[in-house]
Formats: C-alpha cells, structure tokens, sequence
C-alpha cells in the first residue's frame, strides 16, 4: 500500500505538508484636446464691429515641424551623430543611445541591461560617485544614465556654457565606468525594491504578468526582473555585458541646444574619440508569437479589494508601415482619454471605472497591443466583456470620420508639444534613430498622420486589433467563481507574490523540494524588523510558557473539499517536538488514516494496511512539524533560522505583518501577523511544487499559550476547514501513541 499524503490532511491543517499537498508598458500621456470653434453669428456677436480689441492671430495649416539645420555625421569610430542647433534658450543636452538586443541578457540575468546602465555614473576611473555628483550639481546640470525600451541612455544637460563639462562627464560615464562594489550593493537593493513595489502595486503587477503571459519566458518582452536574477549578477556579468554591447559603432549621439554647430563636431571628436570600436553580437530580429486560443491568468492577491484587467496582443514595430495608421485608430478606441470609445462605453455609459485605456508599444522590435482597466469585483466579467466588445467593434468596422477627424486634430495639434526643450529634441531624435525610423521621422511624423484615411484606420484596425492574453489581478476566492461563470475561466492561477516568471516558478519549488537555499535578498534593516516583528509575535503567543512546551494533543472536527465534493472529517494529533515525533489521525468516509514519525522512522495507515515511508517523506514530516501552527512562531526564533521583514498588506481593514522565514534546511515559509494583535493569521509555504495556505483565527489561552482553533487550509487540489475541541499542552501523551 502507498500511503495518500495529500488525504493525509489533518497535518497540513496544523501547518503540515505531509497531509496534503516586458517590461511594464510604457504609457504615453494623451496630447491635449484641440477642438474646432463653433461659427457664431455676428448678429449675437457683442463684440462684433469692435475696432478697439486685439485681432486673433492667423492661422496657418502645418502638418511639419521645423528643426532648423539638422547636422547628421558620423565620428572615425562609427559614432553616428545628430547635432540640432537652437539658439533660442541659454541650454544645451547631450544623450547618447546605445542599442542592446535584449535577448543578449541571459535568461539567468534578466535585467542586467538595466543594471549595467544604472551603474555607468556611479564611479568610474577618474572620479567616484560623489565626485561626479559634486561637479554636476556644483553647475547646476543633470546627469542621468538608465536603461532604455531598445537598450541604455545617457544624458547631460546643463546651460550652454556648460557644454564642456556636459561632454566630459557623459563621455567618462560611457567610456571608463569603474562599477563599483559599494554601488553595486545599492543598485542591486533598488532593483529587487522595484520588484517588490511592483508586487504591491496591482497596475504595473498585471502589466508585468500580462506581458509574460503572452510573450512567454523565453523572449526578453516577457521575461520579468526578478530579485533571483538581479542577484545572480555580479561584477565580472556588468564588466562583460558592458565591454560587449557599450561600443560607439552601436551608438548614437543627439546634442541639442545652444551650441556652435561650426565647432561641435570637433569637440565630440575630443570627448569621445577615444571610445573604440568593437565587433557586436548580430542583433537577432524577433517575432511575435503565433496566435492561438485566449490565455488567461488570475493573480490572487487576497487583500485586493478591486480587480486589475490587462488584455495583451500582438503590436508593431516603431517602423512599422501602418504606424501612423494604428495609431490614430488606437487614439479613438483607447488613447484617447475622454474623447475615446473606452472611456464612453466602460465609464460614462457603464458606470464600470474611472478609466479604461489601450496602448501600442512600439520600439525596434514588434511590442504588444495592451488594454487595461479596473473595477469592483462584481462588475470584473462585465466589464471584461465590454472591452472586449468594443475592440472587436472597432476591429470589424474602424473608427468614424468624425472620430478620425478628431484624432488627427488632436495628434497633430499636440505634436508640438514634443519639442519644447533641447531635451525633448534629442530624445525624439535618438529614438528615432534607435528604432530605425527615417532621418526626416520626427519632422514628418504630423504629415504622416494627415495622410492617413478611413480605409486605412479601418485596416489597421482589422490587421491589429487580436487580444490573446488575459490577466486579472484581484482576490482569486472572490473572482475566480465569477470568471468561471462568465466563461473566463483561469488558464492558471498564481499568487501575487510567486515569481511571475513560470519557469522561475518551478525553479523555485524544486529547489525547495531539493533542499536548496533560497534565493535571499534580505537588507540589514528588513532583518532587524523581521526580529521586532518576530518578538511581538512571541509575546501574544505567549513567549515563556510557550518555550515549556513538551507535548501537545488537539482533535476536532471539520470538512474536507475534493474535485468538489465535501466530506465530514475528524482528525486528531499527537506531537513531541523535543523528541521530532508526531502521530495524526483523520477520518474520512469511513476510513481512518494515519501518519506517524518517531525515532528518526516513519509509517502510514489507511484501514487495516500499513506501510514504512520513504526518507523524503519522513524529512516533509520533520517539515511539519517545524511548521506546526502552535510552534512555528518559538521556531522562527531558533538559532539558524533566517528572518526577514516583507512589505505589509491589509485585507479588508486588517492590516499584516509579513515574516518570510528560511529554516535551517532551507525550507521558506512565510507568515502573516495582525498588526494589532501580533497573532499568527496565516501560514504559506510550498509543498510538492504547489502552494499550500492555512488561514488561524479563534484565538483561546490554553496553559498560558494562545492557540488557534479554527483553521482552514486551502491547496490547489483540496479544502480542509476544522475546528478544534481540544487543545492540551503538556498533560502527557498515551504512552504507545508513537507505536507500530
């Protein structure tokens, strides 16, 4: 007989596992509504015949911008330059673009183009960070270096007599970065702190998995930062990437502003002549993946109080033939703020959000189509279906002449807009240039636009417009039955604070069914509050009684819910935590089952058979024993056992305290505390590669200890809620309780 441990559930219900068990999208602001004047009579016109009033200026159609003398060159070192002179305002900007194929960033490493570009002006050979810092802002300029959609950016601006100083800096920062040991400590910390934001922020947390759900682990559009990968990089991973991709043949640089255009060319010489050539890895074209059924994820985050909606499909890339034409059509289904069929339909007519919007990602590679929205739980599967409804709308028909008009005067008018400082020129150029748009691109986008008709917005629309993930971020107890109902049932269901990444998923739980260490990213301060947490925890609980414990018995009674059918159950337990022995019994339509471990052995019973188990099973029931609710919290305290503080969350008006705790084999589980009463509410950990979640409440004083005595545990394939009649420590167990 092989012993059923996942019906073995009294155990997991007491904190076993032997019983059971793309970036975010970039969203671009609306330009500003342009709308026409209507005629007015002059016969209602007071001011009509007035001779004393400022006249209106004329007005003249424009559909170009005008840059003035754009310079284009290229420095003996492949440098491609775009010197733009405008003499208008005393300042000056330089950013230079270098282009990375992301897929270049092992899959072990994801996000090591953003770390390497953030590290670039926090030393170098000639000056550390505080130095550089001192003479940039001793001048009043700014320097910046981050990662860009199509690779790294770095930018200096300052007043034009500045100039010098700005190609001093920004060329040292790209020429001779030093990445620092310190400074890599404070990066790494950001980077997972990002990580971390982005799982408590259900906007970009949809985003992220919605990009990942349609684009997959394997393509750098889907493959997520992590805290696991950003640990993996060290300095010799940043000294590598950047020698192999940070060259000037792969570069561009804009300088806009109030410079001498008779001169620039030399004094770039002089700055960056020095940056040499080197042969790049051939930047591999990507595709987008095959269309196929609707995928669809539900995040469960339990103290949501409102769901998350992302729709994800196939875009275009920055140099797209059809740019101009989707992107009008785009600004009357969903960019269009207001003014948009979303935000009619889902918000002024629905009453279902406060705002409803979709957006085409576009850059060197093809990016993705994305809606997204938010409403009451309630409401989720009707106001999926309205979006839905409304891109198909458009798909079949494209937008009016009225709405097309509209676009068009709104794009158009606020184009203009893009180019207010020499900052914004040279992004706009550098873009340009680092997606492989025209040279004339950001000059001639406006007549783009002009030219663009009904059949083709509606071509577009036909051409463009194919959802094919869906992501839903909320509480998954609540939404799933709702989903399920409006035949959105989840593909698959994650909990918000698993990687988002599926393949980091797995990796995760097989190293814990390994006994490997997980990954830690603990900061000193997160473990010095995980200790002030883990002590209140100790005193609710009941710290010196609860550190004389030498048996424990409880029994009780409940339900069980499998492949939706429910049984009655009793259930029983036994536990010598000094001498790792434990015996559970629980009892099921009619068949009493039980799991022992004594003396380094352990057994199982299902009726009258009985049969030895394995050593992975005896170390899972060590496990659970660690993890008994009554102990974990005196056990989290125990030497070798790491803590750590997480970030809070709240369910409904309870807020929690978070533990995640790393026992000495390496085991994770984590725990959520009552701020205000510091009991434990909830233990999570993961067994046999499935997440396993039991909820605590109904405190009582049993010998001075506080013990939960309902209890309800919840696992992909099962539902076991008791309630405890008994609960006896320190009375002495039967004495052949542990016995064959």
């Amino acid at each position: 007989m092989k012993t059923n441990r996942r019906l073995l559930v009294a155990s997991l219900l007491l904190g076993s596992s032997a019983l059971g068990q793309p970036r975010p999208v970039e969203q671009k602001p609306p330009a500003t509504n342009i709308i026409a004047p209507k005629p007015v009579s002059t016969a209602d016109d007071p001011w009509s015949g007035r001779g004393d009033l400022f006249a209106a200026p004329t007005m003249h159609a424009s559909t170009n911008v005008e840059l003035g003398d754009v310079q284009r060159f290229s420095l003996p070192n492949g440098l491609r330059v775009i010197a733009v002179p405008r003499h208008a305002a005393p300042v000056i900007d330089i950013t230079v673009a270098v282009a990375i194929d992301e897929t270049a960033e092992p899959l072990d490493k994801s996000g090591i183009t953003s770390f390497v570009s953030t590290m670039l002006h926090k030393g170098t050979t000639r000056r550390t960070s505080d130095q550089l810092a001192e003479l940039v802002d001793g001048a009043g300029a700014e320097l910046e270096a981050s990662a860009s959609e199509s690779g790294a950016l770095v930018s200096c601006r300052g007043r034009s007599r500045d100039l010098a100083l700005c190609l001093d800096v920004s060329s040292d920062v790209l020429l001779r970065p030093s990445f620092p040991a310190k400074e890599m400590d404070e990066i790494r910390s950001q980077l997972i702190a990002s990580v971390e934001q982005a799982r408590d922020t259900p906007a970009e947390l949809a985003q992220q998995h919605a990009q990942n759900l349609y684009f997959g682990d394997d393509d750098p559009r889907g493959r997520p930062l992590s805290a696991r990968t950003v640990q993996n990089i060290d300095h010799d991973s940043l000294v590598s990437f950047y020698r192999t991709w940070f060259v000037p043949n792969h570069a561009v640089l804009a300088v806009s502003g109030d410079f001498d255009p008779k001169t620039i060319r030399a004094q770039l010489v002089k700055a960056f002549g020095g940056w040499k050539t080197a042969e790049t890895p051939k930047m591999q074209p990507r595709a987008l993946p095959p269309a196929g059924p609707m995928k669809i994820r539900l995040v469960d985050k339990p103290d949501a109080t409102q769901a998350q909606i992302v729709l994800v499909g196939p875009g275009i890339r920055h140099a797209d033939p059809s740019l101009c034409a989707v992107r009008l059509m785009n600004y009357t289904l969903g960019e269009g703020a207001f003014s948009s069929r979303l935000m009619k339909v889902v918000r002024s007519e629905n009453a279902k959000t406060y705002g409803a919007s979709t957006h085409f990602a576009t850059h060197r590679e093809p990016g993705a189509f994305v809606a997204t929205t938010f409403t009451r739980e309630p409401e989720t599967a009707s106001t999926i279906k309205l979006v839905l409804v409304e891109i198909d709308k458009m798909k079949r028909g494209g937008p009016t002449a009225t709405e097309l008009g509209a676009a068009k005067a709104n794009l158009i008018g606020g184009y203009g807009l893009h180019f207010e400082t020499a900052s914004d020129v040279a992004r706009q150029l550098v873009v340009a240039a680092e997606d492989e748009l025209p040279a004339d691109f950001a000059q001639t986008y406006p007549a783009c636009l002009d030219k663009v008709t009904l059949a083709d917005a509606a071509q577009a629309a036909s051409a463009h417009l194919a959802p094919q993930a869906l992501v839903v971020v909320g509480n998954a107890a609540r939404l799933g039955p709702l989903l399920t109902a409006a035949k959105l049932a989840p593909t698959e269901t994650v909990r918000y604070t698993d990687p988002i990444s599926l393949a980091e998923r797995k990796q995760a739980a097989a190293d814990k069914l390994a006994g490997k260490t997980a990954v830690r990213n603990a900061t000193p301060t997160e473990r010095e509050e995980g200790k002030k947490i883990l002590a209140l925890a100790l005193l609710a609980k009941g710290a010196d009684s609860i550190a004389r414990i030498t048996d424990l018995a409880v029994s009780g009674t409940g339900t069980m819910t499998v492949q939706g059918q429910k049984l009655k159950v009793t259930f029983a337990g036994w536990y010598a935590p000094g001498k790792q022995a434990q015996r559970e019994d629980l009892s099921a339509a009619g068949m009493l089952m039980s799991q022992v471990l004594s003396a380094g052995k352990a057994f199982g019973k299902a009726g009258d058979k009985q049969q030895d188990l394995p050593p992975d099973q005896i170390v899972s029931l060590r496990r659970d024993l660690w993890r008994n609710a009554n102990l974990v919290v005196l056990n989290a305290a125990s030497p070798g056992v790491e803590v750590r503080a997480l970030p809070p969350m709240q369910d409904g008006k309870t807020k929690y305290d978070v533990l995640d705790v790393v026992t000495p084999d390496s085991e994770s589980v984590e725990l959520e505390l009552d701020q205000k009463t510091h009991q434990l509410a909830k233990v999570a950990w993961v067994d046999d590669g499935q997440k396993v979640e039991l909820a605590l409440s109904d405190y009582r004083s049993e010998g001075g200890i506080q013990c939960a005595h309902h209890l309800v545990q919840v696992t992909t394939e099962q539902r076991i809620e008791l309630t405890l009649d008994k609960v006896q420590i320190n009375k002495g167990l039967p004495k052949d309780v542990f016995a064959k």
